[in-house]
């Protein structure tokens, strides 16, 4: 009994109460759009047939001086009936001068524009009501920045600062120890103001209160724009503030223009939404320390890091506050400027972009250059693992629910060895594979303690099913690297590794700590496959071949996830939260009409468009998540909404708005016929596009099923 009472809260709070929130959030917006046709309407004298709240019967209601005002069986919104006004049916001449059709264009103008205008106000309304209560939006602070990008080669010119330097000053400092200037934005910076002389719909010279404004100022720019951004940098016991000058760049695969900046996280862990994983961590940690040193931010993490030698290091977090120590064995990585190519040569550059087969890398020096894809053998792009060639496993860390590999049996601590008709492969064949059997189904075996799994998954090339990392706690070779001084030495895939230069060996970091000691001798290799035992000659291993400096220590893997850092909005005062409401129901409007113009442009996929089953999932998200964000989102719905129905498509709002501005010109209204044929293609549409994104939402949903 328990359990059942336990069962049907969960699904009360999940399911039921979001999805009734969902219904009622949707129906009011719909009501209050109809509400603002209504009272246009009567004020104009128009004659109102029927103001409905609800869909389908009618359950109760009144008749009064000619409206019947009524309750319908689905409380989900309503609708407007106005005498000679009329949506898919031609249209019939009536003398009634309370008739719609037989009021001034400009009358019937303001009664069709009131439904927009409406859900404008509702919108602004909501979002005043959010900013006095408060809400927590991503921190406008730079958590990474994208190599090749204008925030990588920014200038910054630093015009102030608070505090009391601990640096003594020099050539490259004012009298105050303050640097004159830096190149590029980094990690902890945040951004407090973008200006734009070039005039960007009234974001100019305006502060920047959370990460989504400088996504917004973007989206909004023309690729030749550059931006001052006002950049404010915590160093050295003291707050720099100072301007850079950034212009924008085009991504590749999207050809969308951007800064190059991602947002930061915090140092609280949280989860991945229906990931099954196996962590020592909870959602709601606190990291506090990693191998006894203080770690503040999140971007203090990588420095630390940075001073691990691959030993199991102590990670204190607080929990329900309380300091809890959880042992971690770093894992090993091969930096991300790092490429072998297939003639054994190591180019030390970053991926930026690229198409057609060739990619575009930027070297240390800040030069750019072109590489055949075919010539890149290995390296972090490929494989996040590499020593000498020798290339690990794949494990498995994460398996999302009811994803393919949830449905296979595939569980996180999996060892994948066998897949297709490929044994043990390594990261970069994992995908490929994938890949290659996506929708069609193939075998895969999977290693679980010392028990081998033969399982059938059926993959799908664009959902990720399970996160995976390279096996560093067992020495099993997956894969040899062309070129590579294993390669060269005849070294298989499956051998197991047991003794560099007869030092044993048993882990991943063990031979990159091994070789760390015997780098610039002669290299011999033991290792078995099967129950033979050889050795290999790799001759001398220098930093041609094996350099320390091009790995890192990573504490935290894959499938570890840390909270977004948020700053809180709160506007107490009433005219502020007025204002702050006005302009975020400005920003949304613009943004939704900037989507649209990059859909026609082809720099924003149609796939990213969600249909109701979509914005359904969304709005469930915000239900839980907190009453405000549902807010939040029933006053983008409604801002949404009425960009949509003001577009010029006949049916809609601005469809009926552009026919009365037409006959306007042309002093007489179209012909009903016309009128008649333009709104049913306009329907034809609406409809197409409407059952389009709704089996895109579909085909998602049952992707995570099947």
């Amino acid at each position: 009994m328990g359990q059942l009472l336990t069962d049907l809260s969960a699904m009360w709070s999940q399911w039921l109460w979001p999805l009734l929130l969902f219904a009622f959030g949707l129906g009011l917006v719909v009501f209050v759009h109809e509400l603002g046709h209504f009272l246009v309407a009567k004020a104009t004298g128009i004659k109102v047939e029927r103001f409905a709240f609800g869909f389908g019967p009618r359950l109760v209601g009144v008749v009064r001086n000619g409206t019947d005002y009524c309750i319908n069986l689905l409380p989900l919104g309503g609708y407007l009936k106005m005498l000679g006004q009329e949506d898919v049916k031609e249209v019939q001449e009536i003398a009634d001068p309370h008739a719609y059709q037989n009021k001034s264009v400009g009358v019937r103008l303001a009664v069709v524009s009131a439904g927009v205008v409406m859900n404008v106000l509702l919108a602004a309304a909501l979002f005043v009501l959010v900013a006095m209560i408060g809400k927590n939006y991503p921190a406008p602070v730079v958590g990474a920045v994208s190599p090749g990008f204008p925030a990588s080669e920014a200038r910054i010119a630093w015009t102030g600062q608070i505090g009391t330097p601990t640096s003594q000053p020099s050539s490259a400092t004012t009298e105050e120890g303050r640097p004159k200037e830096s190149i590029g934005l980094r990690p902890g910076d945040r951004i407090l103001s973008i200006a734009d002389g070039g005039a960007a719909l009234g974001l100019i010279s305006q502060p920047v209160t959370r990460f989504s404004d400088i996504y917004l100022v973007s989206a909004l720019a023309k690729p030749d724009h550059t931006y001052l951004f006002t950049v404010e940098r915590h160093q050295d016991g003291r707050t720099l503030v100072g301007r850079a000058r950034i212009g924008l760049k085009r991504r590749g695969d999207d050809n969308q223009y951007l800064f190059g900046l991602a947002p930061a996280a915090d140092t609280t862990f949280g989860a991945y939404d229906d990931l099954i994983t196996r962590q020592p961590f909870q959602d709601g940690d606190k990291l506090l320390a990693i191998d006894g040193q203080a770690v503040e931010h999140f971007w203090d993490i990588e420095p630390v890091e940075r001073t691990l030698t691959g030993d199991p290091v102590m990670v204190t977090v607080r929990r329900k506050d309380r300091p809890v120590d959880v042992e971690v064995v770093p894992r090993l990585a091969l930096r991300d400027n790092v490429l072998w190519l297939k003639n054994g040569s190591r180019l030390r550059a970053t991926l930026i972009g690229g198409k057609d087969g060739l990619v575009d890398c930027l070297t240390a020096d800040g030069e750019t250059v072109a590489i055949s894809q075919d010539d890149i053998a290995g390296g972090a792009t490929r494989e996040p693992v590499d020593i000498l060639g020798l290339i690990p496993r794949v494990r498995v860390v994460g398996v999302w629910q009811n994803s393919p590999a949830d449905k296979a049996g595939i569980q996180p601590g999996d060892v994948i060895v066998g897949y297709g008709d490929r044994s043990a492969p390594t990261t970069w064949e994992f995908l490929q594979l994938t890949r290659q059997y996506a929708g069609k189904g193939t075998n895969i075996v999977v290693l679980r303690g010392e028990e081998a799994h033969k399982l059938w998954i059926v993959p799908k090339e664009h959902q990720d099913a399970m996160i995976v990392e390279a096996d560093e706690d067992q020495l099993v070779v997956a894969g040899i690297r062309p070129g590579s001084p294993a390669a060269k030495a005849g070294i298989e895939p499956e051998a197991v590794i047991k003794a560099i230069n007869d030092k044993p060996v048993n882990t991943w970091i063990d031979a990159y700590q091994v070789l760390k000691d015997f780098l610039g001798q002669e290299i011999k290799v033991t290792y078995q496959i099967g129950a033979r035992k050889q050795t290999a000659d790799l001759g001398v291993v220098d930093t041609n071949v094996f350099d320390p400096a091009d790995y890192t220590m990573s504490v935290f893997g894959a499938a570890v996830a840390f909270q977004p850092l948020e700053v809180k909005i709160v506007e107490t005062n009433p005219l502020k939260a007025l204002s702050w409401g006005a302009k975020e129901t400005g920003k949304l409007i613009v943004s939704t009409y900037v989507t649209l113009a990059r859909l026609s442009e082809g720099t924003v996929s149609a796939k990213s468009l969600v249909g109701p089953l979509g914005i359904g999932a969304i709005a469930v998200k915000a239900g839980r998540k907190s009453m405000i964000d549902f807010v939040y989102f029933i006053a983008f719905i409604s801002a949404s909404l009425a960009v949509f129905n003001f577009l010029p498509i006949p049916v809609t709002d601005g469809g009926h708005a552009t026919f009365l501005l037409i006959e306007k010109i042309r002093r007489k209204p179209l012909p009903p016929r016309v009128i008649y044929v333009a709104q049913m293609i306009g329907l034809v549409l609406l409809v197409t596009v409407f059952l389009a994104l709704t089996w895109q939402d579909f085909a998602r949903l049952i992707g995570g099923w099947w």
